[in-house]
């Protein structure tokens, strides 16, 4: 029964990975717009903007491949 309520959030984590990804596209193609105007200051933000939605999309990923290979037998389980 956890092992699929594990499987099941790992899958809510990968339509946000999906929602991440299109925003990311949409930055990047706001931010070729805002270049081709020469709109610096708006071009600063966006690349903050991207970074940020680079990081999450990181975390989010590492978090929902550690959901999938939770009860996987040849890692070893310890706390630290």
């Amino acid at each position: 029964m956890t092992e699929k309520s594990l499987d099941r959030l790992a899958d809510e984590y990968s339509e946000t990975i999906k929602m991440i990804d299109e925003q990311i596209e949409a930055c990047r193609a706001d931010i070729r717009r805002a270049r081709l105007a020469r709109r610096n200051f708006v071009l600063d933000n966006l690349n903050r903007k991207l970074s940020v939605l680079y990081d999450q999309r990181s975390e989010l990923t590492q978090t929902q491949a550690h959901l999938r290979h939770y009860y996987d037998d040849d890692e070893l389980r310890c706390a630290v």
